[in-house]
């Protein structure tokens, strides 16, 4: 289906009155795409109708989790896997936190928690993550992954030239992989936007790659600033490679690896 801006803008209006479903900060192309690719999925034919099935609460906990883009990719840029676990992780004081906000589909988290694993330091740091959707939430939770992309990820992880224990870590059940359960132990997937995600604490590393790609310019940098406000001192973030930060962030940060575009508060 062809949306025109009026009609994205109406739908965002729409979807604005569900929890969960704020979706005026992100790009009127990006939201487009990820319409489009809704209404085939679930072969709808008109707005009207894509209102009435968002009134069935799994139905809609579904279509909040597709509008996610997902990572589709374990040790995705298997370079920055390689920095990270070569010249941080090991620099992180024990029992800090390691944040993944808005993870879509476990990959970023569950490649963060086989690098730990292997360096022994998975008793060391907490991994939190964050889902809007409860059945993404739950499948995060329980280690769960498509088997459509297995090949591509244990392709990804053998390039980080790390031991070829890969196999070890995943059983296959009907259409999904599952983690072992000393992978998943330690993440904690909170159902919630990433506003709500972290409280009180002040975390000692931020992985949000690629996230804010699909945001406007505004919400960019807010989004940035409260990831920013959430560091504690000396915490890293990490942006993906195709994102710039904003100069409002950048200029209170120290740039770590300007190739893997690391930043320490």
């Amino acid at each position: 289906m062809n949306f025109s801006i009026i009609e994205i803008k109406e739908i965002i209006s729409t979807l604005s009155i569900y929890e969960n479903m704020d979706y005026c900060g992100f790009s009127i192309s990006f939201l487009k795409r990820r319409l489009s690719k809704l209404f085939e999925t679930h072969n709808i034919k008109k707005i009207s109708q894509f209102y009435e099935i968002l009134k069935d609460d799994e139905t809609r906990d579904r279509i909040i989790g597709e509008i996610f883009v997902e990572s589709t990719e374990m040790f995705r840029d298997p370079a920055f896997w390689r920095y990270i676990r070569d010249n941080i992780l090991k620099n992180i004081e024990p029992n800090s936190t390691i944040w993944v906000p808005n993870e879509a589909s476990g990959e970023e988290i569950l490649s963060l928690s086989i690098i730990l694993k292997e360096l022994k330091l998975s008793n060391n740091l907490k991994l939190i993550c964050n889902n809007p959707s409860k059945h993404s939430c739950q499948n995060i939770r329980n280690g769960l992954l498509r088997t459509s992309n297995y090949e591509i990820n244990h392709l990804n992880y053998k390039r980080l030239e790390n031991f070829d224990l890969f196999e070890s870590y995943f059983t296959k059940e009907n259409n999904f992989y599952k983690a072992s359960q000393d992978l998943t132990v330690n993440i904690l997937c909170k159902q919630s936007n990433y506003k709500k995600t972290i409280e009180n604490e002040k975390v000692a590393m931020i992985l949000s790659r690629n996230q804010a790609l699909y945001y406007n310019h505004n919400f960019s940098e807010q989004y940035f600033e409260f990831l920013y406000q959430k560091l504690m001192s000396g915490g890293l973030l990490s942006i993906g490679i195709k994102e710039k930060m904003p100069q409002s962030i950048a200029e209170k940060m120290y740039v770590v690896s300007e190739t893997e575009k690391i930043y320490k508060k």
